[in-house]
């Protein structure tokens, strides 16, 4: 020991670190490290980007889903309006491949009157 104490101080050498403090050491490279990649981090945030194109969509103003009482009121009115064409017979509406009859047209007066839908 005092041997190498002399040659230390002769040859102007270095006290050979203890354990603790290289542990210390190590430790403290470790959280300098982590900060230094923290704060490039928050950095990358806050540096302005390239301007992002911005896909914008139109909005449509009418609703996608129907109401069930809206659409059958809708199809109502079409059976009412369709009904009413058969029962004029106007033949350029009437399709050619739609049979009319008496039969049919009483069919359905009969159940417009069973159903309460007053006659148009």
């Amino acid at each position: 020991m005092i041997i190498s104490e002399l040659f230390r101080k002769w040859f102007k050498l270095e006290k050979p670190p203890c354990e603790s403090c290289e542990i210390l050491r190590t430790q403290l490279n470790i959280a300098n490290f982590e900060k230094k990649q923290l704060l490039d981090n928050i950095l990358e945030f806050t540096k302005p980007r390239a301007e992002e194109k911005i896909i914008v969509k139109e909005i449509d103003p009418r609703p996608r889903a129907v109401p069930f009482s809206v659409r059958r009121s809708m199809l109502e009115e079409e059976d009412r309006a369709k009904a009413e064409i058969l029962k004029r017979k106007e033949p350029d509406m009437i399709p050619s491949n739609h049979p009319v009859d008496e039969t049919m047209r009483q069919d359905i007066d009969d159940l417009e009157k069973e159903l309460g839908i007053p006659n148009g």
